[in-house]
């Protein structure tokens, strides 16, 4: 393109919003299938009947809430990649729901909440190894970790 007006600016890339979407939906169904199949959790954060199912429909935008937070701080923590912090969740979100669900089928849904702390843990180590791309140079990870777990503590009254 040779003189004339300025190529619109690029759009970034919506891997990391299809990678949030999906780990989101995978905690959903989850949260599905343990309604449907009669499950409700020891301590809802709501007074409400079949909490599994309400946390279904929560996701989706609480999901996108959270990446968008981590997004912000991981801006203010200098990364280069921000966006890659939302694959990053989603990579969490969807290895604790994988993890839950191992738990589920091998446990059984009474001792959930012991599966529940090893899928939090993988989770949270793969989410912290993809986050490490969005920045450059030292402490990425750790810069990464901070950003995914307030992402984390923001959306935890909600999830069970």
């Amino acid at each position: 393109m040779s003189g004339g007006a300025p190529a619109p600016p690029a759009r970034p890339a919506p891997a990391g919003r299809a990678a949030l979407f999906l780990g989101a939906a995978a905690w959903a169904g989850l949260c599905g299938s343990l309604h449907l199949a009669g499950h409700a959790p020891s301590r809802p954060p709501l007074p409400v009947g079949g909490w599994y199912a309400v946390q279904a429909a929560l996701l989706p935008p609480l999901a996108a809430g959270m990446g968008e937070l981590a997004v912000i701080l991981g801006r203010r923590l200098g990364a280069a990649r921000p966006g890659a912090l939302r694959a990053a969740l989603g990579v969490g979100m969807g290895a604790f729901a994988a993890g839950d669900a191992v738990a589920w089928g091998v446990l059984g849904f009474g001792q959930l909440g012991r599966g529940s702390l090893l899928a939090g843990l993988l989770g949270l180590g793969l989410a912290t190894a993809a986050g490490a791309r969005a920045f450059d140079g030292p402490r990425a990870a750790p810069r990464a970790l901070l950003c995914l777990l307030a992402a984390a503590l923001a959306g935890s009254p909600l999830l069970r």
